[in-house]
């Protein structure tokens, strides 16, 4: 709000969040551009690119575990 003097702008469209697909997508794309560069900082893209889309990956992963117990696994009697 201080940026724009207090006025909010209800009216533009709301920006959703990409899901992890659309991310491992993008990051799979950046990875075939990266291996074609001629840059020094290809190299260090090339291992951090996929170390963040493992990172967050297995971050949501873990995320829709749930809690079980062994009673779970055996039936009632």
């Amino acid at each position: 709000m201080e940026i724009t003097g207090g006025d909010i702008d209800e009216d533009g469209p709301v920006e959703i969040c990409p899901t992890y697909c659309n991310v491992l997508l993008a990051a799979s794309v950046i990875s075939r551009y990266i291996n074609g560069l001629d840059d020094p900082i290809a190299p260090k893209m090339e291992v951090v690119l996929p170390s963040f889309t493992w990172h967050h990956t297995r971050l949501q992963q873990t995320h829709t575990l749930v809690s079980t117990a062994i009673t779970d696994y055996f039936p009632h009697k």
